[in-house]
């Protein structure tokens, strides 16, 4: 038997590796994605529990919402109307100072996809016994695959956070759409940019 017929096909690693990763660990994956992609351009609230973890003030404040709380459930409209009406025990007064995202059912299954093989990726590239087994031309691969999906990150994770939930006179939603690929702004600045132009439209439809 020829010692190329003992190294493993890079692609199978992949595989068998992913089907090794667990749920709890593809969610803490997204979640420091999310946080490492919130940028600074609003005050950051991740993954809110209840009312009370959000202050009632005037800052500007993006609520950014876990993927238990997708935008097609009932009860993620219901919780992000808690989060708009009440700051703990009591009635939030500054109301318009929250925003908050939801993410993209169907773009959230992509994101848990695109975690579980960042994951698996990563897992293999530092497993040295493993490597060790790898042709050469696969370490290349490996390398050039965890490169190209950690450069991913932004835009999944922007095309997830898709549905803003914005509060006036009652909760109203918008979807932000597709990023633009390689604009890469923050989830916040992209929230504010959104925020900036419905502020123009309103008052240039008063004008």
């Amino acid at each position: 038997m020829c010692s190329s017929d003992l190294e493993p096909n890079l692609n199978r690693v992949i595989v068998d590796r992913e089907e090794t990763i667990l749920d709890d660990t593809i969610q803490n994956e997204i979640k420091e994605i999310t946080q490492a992609n919130s940028g600074r351009a609003l005050k950051i609230y991740l993954w809110p529990q209840s009312s009370s973890d959000i202050p009632d003030n005037k800052n500007l404040k993006l609520a950014l919402l876990s993927p238990s709380f997708s935008y097609d459930s009932d009860k993620s409209k219901l919780f992000v109307e808690k989060l708009f009406e009440n700051a703990g025990e009591g009635f939030r007064v500054y109301r318009n100072t929250l925003f908050a995202l939801l993410m993209d059912d169907s773009q959230l299954a992509a994101l848990r996809t695109y975690a579980r093989r960042l994951l698996a990726l990563t897992e293999i590239q530092i497993d040295i016994s493993l490597r060790k087994r790898l042709r050469e031309e696969s370490l290349v691969d490996l390398k050039k695959r965890l490169t190209d999906a950690e450069k991913e990150a932004p835009f999944r994770i922007l095309s997830a956070y898709r549905h803003i939930g914005t509060q006036k006179t009652g909760t109203t939603w918008n979807d932000l759409g597709m990023p633009t690929i390689g604009s890469d702004p923050s989830l916040s600045e992209r929230v504010r940019q959104f925020l900036r132009r419905s502020e123009e439209r309103r008052v240039g439809k008063e004008c």
